[in-house]
């Protein structure tokens, strides 16, 4: 699974609003933001993180109906909603266009969080019944726990980063990007949990790495605009290293449709990743695989 398609619904994240497929600029603000707010009464809200081909999903509620499973991607920027869930759970369309239509969710609860007023791309054919993108989850901090399987949203600020186990992150285009080392190499790679894959580069960086051995054609990815991609597979020289984490000679997609690089959730499922929304930190407290 990757969700590329996803980031790309504006064509272009800091594009101005006549790039963005000709919506208002007031539409186009409110499906950045992904959702208007959030309740969140308790000091945290936790639900089961079910892992479906590697990728994160949790069930939530559409305006009170449900549950459906959503994809929680740190590798979109968007909300994105099933057409037939929208009409099933009561929600708006308010854009129908020849390209992704637009609608609205009232509410959308995790356990007992809810986001309000979500505007989201919607999918005549997604592969799950929805999307939370990073943009939606700027309300409060929260937990993606692998080992132990839960998604937890909270308060929680995190201390200065460390370098070790609290590092630094980056949002370019409304998800999260940390810098990476690889052969002792720094390369900064968007944390897309809604990659199944280990680690994905475009061809533009495929000279820029040290390789053990060299790209060759491998398997065929799929997502919901590009269709099918042939990605070239090879494993790369070193130590690849991310705060605790260090894995020798890790195995590299090279992706034809990538303009950027990204660490899927193959990569991320040995921990939990605690990211401070506000402070842009993230915390990696590794445990066993699941």
């Amino acid at each position: 699974m990757k969700t590329t398609a996803f980031v790309i619904l504006l064509a272009g994240a800091m594009a101005p609003a006549s790039a963005a497929q000709g919506l208002p600029d007031t539409l186009v603000q409110q499906i950045r933001a992904g959702a208007a707010g959030l309740i969140l009464e308790a000091a945290a809200a936790e639900v089961p993180l079910l892992l479906d081909a590697g990728v994160p999903i949790v069930e939530v509620t559409v305006n009170g109906h449900g549950p459906y499973r959503f994809l929680i991607d740190l590798g979109a920027n968007v909300v994105i909603v099933r057409r037939n869930v929208l009409e099933e759970a009561g929600g708006q369309l308010l854009i129908d266009r020849e390209t992704t239509d637009i609608g609205l969710l009232h509410a959308v609860g995790i356990g007992p969080a809810r986001l309000e007023h979500v505007v989201a791309g919607v999918y005549d054919d997604l592969d799950v019944d929805g999307v939370i993108g990073y943009n939606a989850l700027r309300h409060s901090s929260f937990t993606l726990d692998y080992p132990r399987k839960r998604f937890v949203m909270h308060r929680r600020f995190l201390s200065a980063p460390d370098g070790q186990r609290i590092l630094g992150y980056t949002v370019v285009g409304r998800m999260p990007y940390v810098t990476v080392e690889l052969h002792g190499r720094p390369l900064l790679m968007n944390l897309d949990t809604g990659a199944s894959e280990w680690m994905t580069i475009p061809p533009a960086l495929t000279d820029s790495l040290v390789w053990q051995s060299s790209p060759r054609p491998g398997r065929i990815t799929r997502n919901n605009q590009t269709g099918a991609t042939r990605v070239l597979e090879g494993t790369a020289a070193g130590v690849f290293t991310l705060g605790p984490i260090r894995i020798t000679e890790p195995l590299v997609y090279v992706n034809p449709d990538a303009d950027d690089a990204w660490l899927g959730s193959s990569a991320m499922r040995g921990a939990a990743w605690t990211f401070d929304v506000v402070n842009r930190r993230v915390a990696i407290t590794l445990g066993e695989r699941p």
